[in-house]
């Protein structure tokens, strides 16, 4: 399952960034990119905490994880925990300047999120 999931993500990458309009503007259009439950499936982090924590969500998690790392940020779910790219409890969240006078914060809501929150409270801390 867990090969057959990595593929579906693989291969949704590849099909939606390859279409010739997209291409174009990924290569021509200043970006910062964060995902979301689209990045996963809808309504990641809404379901119950037995079926959001049981091995089959976890595996898409973990490919879904993996991809938005390789194409929309360029690097390794482990480089970018190790490179401080991000901070939180277990989010990827990050706060970018775009100059001196303007920073733009993103937060990661998937990897923290459950049923009653969004962002974990010690990374609102």
């Amino acid at each position: 399952m867990q090969e057959q999931v990595t593929d579906c993500y693989l291969e949704h990458y590849l099909q939606h960034w390859s279409e010739p309009v997209f291409k174009e503007a990924l290569a021509s259009i200043p970006q910062i990119m964060t995902w979301d439950d689209h990045d996963i499936f809808d309504g990641w982090g809404s379901y119950d905490p037995e079926l959001q924590t049981c091995p089959v969500f976890q595996g898409v998690f973990s490919s879904a994880r993996r991809f938005y790392a390789l194409f929309q940020l360029h690097s390794t779910p482990e480089r970018v925990v190790k490179d401080n790219q991000s901070f939180g409890v277990a989010g990827w969240n990050n706060l970018l300047y775009l100059g001196p006078r303007c920073a733009l914060l993103l937060l990661d809501n998937r990897m923290e999120r459950q049923q009653l929150q969004v962002i974990d409270p010690g990374t609102w801390s």
